[in-house]
Protein backbone atom coordinates (compact mmCIF):
# COMPACT_ATOMS: atom_id res chain seq x y z
CA UNK A 1 0.00 0.00 0.00
CA UNK A 2 1.55 3.12 -1.10
CA UNK A 3 0.48 6.47 -0.97
CA UNK A 4 1.86 9.87 -1.32
CA UNK A 5 1.13 11.83 1.54
CA UNK A 6 2.90 14.72 3.81
CA UNK A 7 4.61 13.61 6.65
CA UNK A 8 3.40 16.25 8.74
CA UNK A 9 -0.27 15.69 8.35
CA UNK A 10 0.07 11.78 7.68
CA UNK A 11 -0.44 11.40 11.72
CA UNK A 12 -4.36 12.42 11.14
CA UNK A 13 -4.67 10.42 8.41
CA UNK A 14 -7.19 7.45 9.43
CA UNK A 15 -5.22 4.73 7.62
CA UNK A 16 -4.36 1.65 9.40
CA UNK A 17 -0.98 0.18 8.73
CA UNK A 18 0.54 -2.48 10.67
CA UNK A 19 -2.56 -4.17 11.55
CA UNK A 20 -3.03 -7.81 11.39
CA UNK A 21 -6.64 -7.73 12.92
CA UNK A 22 -9.85 -6.60 12.84
CA UNK A 23 -10.01 -5.29 16.26
CA UNK A 24 -11.82 -2.25 17.06
CA UNK A 25 -9.36 0.38 18.51
CA UNK A 26 -8.70 1.55 21.89
CA UNK A 27 -10.06 4.63 23.61
CA UNK A 28 -6.85 6.47 22.62
CA UNK A 29 -6.59 5.39 19.06
CA UNK A 30 -4.09 2.45 19.32
CA UNK A 31 -4.21 -1.14 17.48
CA UNK A 32 -2.63 -4.10 17.77
CA UNK A 33 0.41 -4.36 15.19
CA UNK A 34 3.09 -6.94 14.95
CA UNK A 35 5.79 -4.38 13.49
CA UNK A 36 6.91 -1.28 15.81
CA UNK A 37 7.44 0.80 12.40
CA UNK A 38 4.19 2.08 11.12
CA UNK A 39 5.61 4.08 7.87
CA UNK A 40 8.24 4.32 5.81
CA UNK A 41 8.90 7.00 3.03
CA UNK A 42 10.62 6.30 0.38
CA UNK A 43 12.71 9.89 0.40
CA UNK A 44 12.66 11.80 -2.88
CA UNK A 45 13.05 15.37 -1.43
CA UNK A 46 13.98 17.20 1.25
CA UNK A 47 12.01 20.50 3.09
CA UNK A 48 12.85 22.83 5.29
CA UNK A 49 10.46 23.32 8.67
CA UNK A 50 12.32 24.91 10.66
CA UNK A 51 15.42 27.60 10.93
CA UNK A 52 16.31 28.74 14.39
CA UNK A 53 19.76 30.19 13.16
CA UNK A 54 22.09 27.90 14.52
CA UNK A 55 20.00 24.50 13.42
CA UNK A 56 18.04 23.87 10.77
CA UNK A 57 15.28 21.05 10.60
CA UNK A 58 14.72 19.12 7.85
CA UNK A 59 11.81 16.52 6.46
CA UNK A 60 12.11 13.95 4.43
CA UNK A 61 8.71 13.38 1.78
CA UNK A 62 7.76 10.93 -0.96
CA UNK A 63 5.98 7.85 -1.48
CA UNK A 64 4.66 6.47 2.58
CA UNK A 65 4.94 2.65 2.63
CA UNK A 66 2.85 0.58 4.79
CA UNK A 67 5.15 -0.78 7.49
CA UNK A 68 4.13 -4.11 7.01
CA UNK A 69 5.57 -4.48 3.68
CA UNK A 70 9.30 -3.74 4.48
CA UNK A 71 9.12 -5.22 8.51
CA UNK A 72 11.36 -8.70 7.86
CA UNK A 73 13.94 -6.87 6.15
CA UNK A 74 14.52 -4.89 9.40
CA UNK A 75 13.66 -7.78 11.77
CA UNK A 76 10.87 -5.76 12.72
CA UNK A 77 8.21 -8.31 13.13
CA UNK A 78 7.44 -9.25 16.48
CA UNK A 79 6.65 -6.50 18.26
CA UNK A 80 2.79 -7.69 19.25
CA UNK A 81 1.72 -4.58 20.63
CA UNK A 82 -0.70 -1.68 20.74
CA UNK A 83 0.64 1.32 18.95
CA UNK A 84 -1.50 4.31 17.38
CA UNK A 85 -1.29 3.88 13.26
CA UNK A 86 0.98 5.94 11.78
CA UNK A 87 2.97 7.12 14.94
CA UNK A 88 6.61 5.81 13.98
CA UNK A 89 8.29 6.02 10.57
CA UNK A 90 11.84 5.72 9.29
CA UNK A 91 13.23 6.51 5.60
CA UNK A 92 12.84 3.60 3.65
CA UNK A 93 15.91 4.37 1.46
CA UNK A 94 18.71 4.81 4.05
CA UNK A 95 20.75 7.82 4.15
CA UNK A 96 24.73 6.89 3.44
CA UNK A 97 26.36 10.48 3.11
CA UNK A 98 25.02 14.36 3.91
CA UNK A 99 27.06 17.10 1.91
CA UNK A 100 26.64 21.10 2.66
CA UNK A 101 28.41 23.25 0.65
CA UNK A 102 28.03 27.20 0.73
CA UNK A 103 28.54 29.88 -2.50
CA UNK A 104 30.28 32.02 -0.12
CA UNK A 105 33.37 31.71 2.51
CA UNK A 106 32.05 30.60 5.84
CA UNK A 107 35.07 30.81 7.12
CA UNK A 108 39.12 30.70 7.04
CA UNK A 109 39.00 26.80 6.93
CA UNK A 110 36.00 26.47 4.64
CA UNK A 111 35.94 28.84 1.96
CA UNK A 112 33.16 28.74 -0.77
CA UNK A 113 31.94 25.63 -2.34
CA UNK A 114 33.99 23.89 0.19
CA UNK A 115 32.45 20.95 2.74
CA UNK A 116 31.15 22.02 5.35
CA UNK A 117 30.68 18.30 6.70
CA UNK A 118 33.40 18.81 9.48
CA UNK A 119 31.46 21.44 11.27
CA UNK A 120 27.70 20.54 11.05
CA UNK A 121 25.96 17.75 12.80
CA UNK A 122 22.73 16.02 12.11
CA UNK A 123 20.76 15.57 14.92
CA UNK A 124 17.93 12.80 14.73
CA UNK A 125 16.38 9.63 15.93
CA UNK A 126 15.81 5.90 15.04
CA UNK A 127 14.44 3.07 17.02
CA UNK A 128 16.86 0.53 15.38
CA UNK A 129 18.34 -0.15 18.90
CA UNK A 130 14.31 -0.81 20.45
CA UNK A 131 14.18 -3.00 17.46
CA UNK A 132 17.33 -4.89 17.89
CA UNK A 133 16.85 -5.11 21.65
CA UNK A 134 13.59 -7.21 20.58
CA UNK A 135 11.39 -4.11 21.93
CA UNK A 136 12.81 -4.31 25.57
CA UNK A 137 15.54 -1.55 25.89
CA UNK A 138 14.56 2.12 25.10
CA UNK A 139 16.58 5.32 25.28
CA UNK A 140 16.45 8.03 28.69
CA UNK A 141 16.07 10.85 26.69
CA UNK A 142 17.67 12.90 29.77
CA UNK A 143 21.27 11.61 28.59
CA UNK A 144 20.41 12.41 25.03
CA UNK A 145 23.31 15.44 23.83
CA UNK A 146 22.68 18.97 24.68
CA UNK A 147 21.72 19.61 21.05
CA UNK A 148 18.03 17.77 21.60
CA UNK A 149 17.06 19.54 24.86
CA UNK A 150 18.29 22.78 24.04
CA UNK A 151 16.41 22.52 21.01
CA UNK A 152 13.51 20.52 22.77
CA UNK A 153 13.84 18.82 19.23
CA UNK A 154 13.00 15.36 21.32
CA UNK A 155 9.60 16.63 21.22
CA UNK A 156 9.32 15.26 17.38
CA UNK A 157 10.42 11.71 18.46
CA UNK A 158 8.61 8.82 19.79
CA UNK A 159 9.71 7.74 23.11
CA UNK A 160 11.24 4.54 22.23
CA UNK A 161 13.85 6.05 19.84
CA UNK A 162 17.24 6.98 20.63
CA UNK A 163 19.55 9.90 19.57
CA UNK A 164 21.15 9.80 16.13
CA UNK A 165 23.84 12.80 16.48
CA UNK A 166 26.91 12.94 13.97
CA UNK A 167 29.25 14.87 12.66
CA UNK A 168 28.16 15.13 8.81
CA UNK A 169 32.02 14.13 7.73
CA UNK A 170 31.81 10.89 10.15
CA UNK A 171 28.62 9.63 8.64
CA UNK A 172 29.50 5.92 7.50
CA UNK A 173 28.00 2.24 6.70
CA UNK A 174 24.47 1.90 8.77
CA UNK A 175 24.36 5.24 10.65
CA UNK A 176 21.90 6.41 9.91
CA UNK A 177 19.42 3.25 9.34
CA UNK A 178 15.67 3.63 10.29
CA UNK A 179 16.19 7.53 10.16
CA UNK A 180 13.08 9.56 11.69
CA UNK A 181 11.73 11.85 8.51
CA UNK A 182 12.40 14.69 10.89
CA UNK A 183 15.92 15.91 11.93
CA UNK A 184 18.43 18.63 11.97
CA UNK A 185 21.14 19.69 10.87
CA UNK A 186 23.40 22.11 13.65
CA UNK A 187 26.37 24.06 12.87
CA UNK A 188 28.84 23.81 15.92
CA UNK A 189 30.09 27.18 15.42
CA UNK A 190 29.00 30.27 13.14
CA UNK A 191 30.81 32.17 10.21
CA UNK A 192 33.51 34.40 10.42
CA UNK A 193 33.35 35.83 7.16
CA UNK A 194 30.07 36.14 4.91
CA UNK A 195 27.19 36.56 7.20
CA UNK A 196 24.71 35.20 4.42
CA UNK A 197 24.76 32.14 2.48
CA UNK A 198 23.28 29.82 -0.11
CA UNK A 199 23.62 26.26 0.76
CA UNK A 200 23.36 23.22 -1.08
CA UNK A 201 22.61 20.34 0.90
CA UNK A 202 23.36 16.62 -0.69
CA UNK A 203 22.14 13.42 0.22
CA UNK A 204 23.06 10.06 -1.08
CA UNK A 205 21.18 7.02 -0.34
CA UNK A 206 22.02 3.13 -0.07
CA UNK A 207 20.93 2.95 -3.82
CA UNK A 208 23.58 5.84 -4.96
CA UNK A 209 20.10 8.67 -5.41
CA UNK A 210 21.36 12.11 -5.06
CA UNK A 211 18.54 13.91 -3.12
CA UNK A 212 19.37 17.90 -3.19
CA UNK A 213 18.06 21.37 -1.85
CA UNK A 214 19.32 24.90 -2.33
CA UNK A 215 18.84 27.18 0.35
CA UNK A 216 18.91 30.50 1.58
CA UNK A 217 20.78 30.97 5.07
CA UNK A 218 21.78 33.94 7.46
CA UNK A 219 24.28 33.87 10.32
CA UNK A 220 22.22 34.03 13.78
CA UNK A 221 25.54 36.30 15.30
Amino acid sequence: MKRHLLLLTVAAMGIIGCSETNEAPDIDGSRYSTCFVQDYVEADQIKIFADNGSSIGFVAEGTLIDGNLLAPTYADTGFNSNIVPHSTQAIANQFMAIELVSNNDYDEGHKAGSSLADIVYLAGASPCDFIRSRYLSSFDWNLAPEFYAENRSFASYHAKYAPVYLRLSEIDGNDLMLLDPRFFLEFSAPPTLSTTHKFTLTITDNKGKEIRLAFDWTSWE
